[in-house]
């Protein structure tokens, strides 16, 4: 299967890829090196010379170390309603009436997700998306390379002077006949660079207001998946609304939402038969996982300073009070890399936590030197 040059490949069809390459490392000739355990990690007890890593299923395992790579962490989720709906789990859009609208919080690309799996089952009624700035991705487009800017001291000192050197950048780049996508992605490079040279404070205040702006530029949707969402909000089957949820009243067959919107007016009510939680990726001081929560609580990894993953160093070994063999790598460090839930950044990560760990382990004596689950 082929995908026109400014498009993505199906998750579906990348899925399939990932699969075919783990399948192939789980039966090469040989002894294998790689062993699959279907259980969830339920903790991680330090013992002599590593861990001992035990499942929910109640098995337990001796480990020398220990990668977390878990990928996006859950968010709390909108307010609590017996009628939500999981959006990774389309197969209850089909039960869906088009009488009643559904909700969906949050207005990004899992909000278009989630929009073309509503209509993929059959849904044919009204969506409403809600966010604080009602902002969509922007349309992806192929892109031509674009120097990386030269950015001083001063600049990455100041969000507001670094938003202005990139802003300049993007008018020369316009001047110069190209489009801004061409410098978004000259940035991304340096990314981790910028969000380790902005002041502390500097971070939060990027996190409070210029994330969402951020996002729909960086994070752009493909062609057809934003002509399609472009097309159901000129239809009027989608509406994209600026606001944030007060309350959600669940009634029989309904819940009943109270909205305040952004552009200010009187709080509005919807009713509606589904809210989808489309607000994407959670953060660390919210997290329910079991796991992560054991870590923490006996000093064996901490959270960043922005609460948004795990605190870690350069060579991606986890910052904590008792520190040890353990590393991560991916969304968990959000809050030290910033841009680092792509694919082709957690692809070189893994390398470089691969090889991290391969240096690590031939140091260790010979009777300790057992595999790390990652």
């Amino acid at each position: 299967m082929a995908t026109p040059a400014g498009t993505f490949a199906p998750r579906a069809l990348y899925g399939r890829y990932l699969g075919d390459l783990l399948t192939q490392a789980v039966v090469t000739d040989g002894a294998p090196r790689l062993h699959l355990v279907h259980d969830a990690v339920a903790d991680l007890v330090p013992v002599a010379g590593g861990y001992s890593l035990r499942t929910e299923g109640g098995a337990a395992y001796a480990v020398a170390g220990a990668v977390l790579a878990m990928g996006n962490l859950t968010g709390p989720g909108a307010p609590p309603s017996r009628h939500r709906l999981d959006p990774w789990r389309p197969e209850a859009f089909g039960r869906l009436h088009p009488h009643l609208p559904v909700l969906v919080v949050g207005t990004g690309l899992t909000m278009v997700d989630a929009v073309a799996s509503l209509r993929g089952q059959g849904f044919s009624g009204r969506i409403v998306a809600l966010s604080r700035r009602g902002l969509v991705p922007r349309v992806h487009a192929p892109t031509r390379p674009w120097p990386v800017p030269d950015l001083k001291a001063a600049d990455l000192a100041s969000l507001a002077r670094l938003t202005r050197r990139i802003r300049a950048e993007v008018a020369a780049a316009e001047r110069a006949g190209r489009d801004w996508r061409d410098v978004i992605d000259a940035l991304r490079p340096i990314i981790g660079y910028l969000w380790r040279s902005l002041p502390a404070a500097e971070r939060a205040r990027f996190l409070r207001h210029l994330r969402p702006f951020w996002d729909v530029h960086r994070h752009r949707a493909a062609p057809p998946a934003a002509a399609a969402i472009a097309a159901e909000i000129d239809a009027g089957s989608l509406e994209v609304r600026a606001g944030r949820i007060l309350a959600i009243a669940d009634a029989p067959g309904e819940a009943v939402v109270q909205i305040r919107p952004r552009s200010g007016g009187a709080d509005e009510t919807l009713a509606v038969q589904g809210v989808i939680d489309a607000t994407g990726i959670g953060r660390i001081d919210e997290t329910g996982d079991p796991l992560l929560r054991r870590l923490v609580v006996r000093g064996l990894a901490r959270p960043d300073a922005c609460g948004l993953g795990l605190a870690a160093g350069d060579d991606f070994r986890l910052r904590a009070t008792r520190p040890g063999r353990l590393w991560t790598l991916g969304p968990l460090l959000r809050g030290t890399l910033w841009e680092c839930i792509a694919v082709p950044d957690i692809r070189s990560q893994a390398a470089e936590v691969a090889a991290v760990v391969a240096a690590e382990v031939e140091r260790l004596p010979a009777s300790p030197r057992r595999a790390a689950f990652v």
